[in-house]
């Protein structure tokens, strides 16, 4: 993470008299972040007007927005599910292709069905703040793919759709809100927390979970997004687990050097220089890395 401004820069301790600010009930100005390529960037709760007036976002907004044809029969019965108990929470990145193509296309349908009780809440790309908002509305839910569209009804989770429908917006909003049998995509990333309840990330159970999971996943990105999600929460050993399941599902360099990367920040020097020894072995783009990473650690 560069910097993060309101209209100046501001300071992390500056976002931390911000979020008692918020929960006091004082209102903000519009919080942003600046990425290593000098782009503009989105963070916190923020009005999707934003969206649609500042130029760092208003083209593929609007674009988006316009393009999106949906269903009017569905449209229709929306109207009446998506009643005032009804509330949606928009995780996104400004940063990100996905939430770039998704965001604009519910936001309309939602404005087609009336409906207005959403948030939308902004999450950084960096090394500290991986998908995470200053003010961490995304805490417990488990968001570690955006864009997460999290619907809840009188305040209990229905479900949620994670980075795409699997059909359409208004197919899987109907699915849902009438609380017929959906699973989300990436499920294997939003549950896999189940795996691990009593926190034992044995090489047997590690073994074990890698079996149950083989062939369940959307690929090498799904458990590997989840795992530095963790990996920079601070969940060391929770993030280790789950780039070893992972390197047993997809085995080769891409794994690997997530799971290089991860002993290197547990301090788990051994296990780090054998792998970025093995990765630096091999002349590809990850070469220059571990070769970094192991003058680092003082490895000739």
């Amino acid at each position: 993470m560069k910097f993060i401004e309101t209209i100046n820069t501001i300071s992390m301790k500056t976002i931390f008299t911000l979020a008692l600010l918020a929960f006091a009930g004082v209102a903000l100005s519009q919080q942003f972040y600046t990425d290593q390529n000098k782009q503009k960037h989105l963070i916190g709760q923020f009005p999707v007007s934003i969206l649609r007036s500042d130029t760092s976002y208003s083209t593929w907004f609007n674009k988006n927005y316009m393009a999106y044809e949906s269903d009017e029969n569905i449209v229709d019965q929306l109207k009446t599910l998506l009643n005032d108990k009804i509330q949606v929470q928009v995780f996104l990145g400004t940063w990100c292709g996905d939430s770039k193509r998704e965001v604009p296309r519910l936001i309309k349908l939602f404005e087609k069905s009336g409906f207005t009780n959403y948030s939308i809440i902004g999450t950084f790309n960096s090394d500290s703040l991986y998908k995470a908002s200053p003010q961490h509305e995304e805490e417990g839910l488990n968001i570690f793919r955006v864009p997460t569209f999290v619907i809840y009804k009188d305040g209990q989770e229905l479900n949620r759709i994670i980075e795409f429908p699997k059909e359409s917006f208004e197919k899987d909003l109907l699915t849902i809100l009438k609380k017929k049998a959906y699973s989300p995509n990436y499920i294997t990333g939003n549950t896999v927390d189940n795996y691990f309840l009593g926190k034992n990330y044995s090489d047997s159970i590690i073994e074990k979970t890698a079996k149950l999971l083989k062939g369940k996943t959307y690929g090498f990105s799904e458990l590997n997004s989840k795992a530095y999600v963790e990996l920079r929460k601070g969940n060391n050993a929770y993030a280790i687990a789950l780039f070893r399941i992972n390197s047993r599902l997809y085995p080769g360099l891409d794994a690997y050097d997530s799971l290089a990367e991860a002993y290197t920040k547990n301090k788990d020097k051994a296990k780090a220089v054998a792998l970025w020894h093995y990765i630096a072995e091999d002349a590809n783009a990850k070469n220059k890395k571990a070769l970094e990473q192991l003058r680092k650690l003082n490895i000739e």
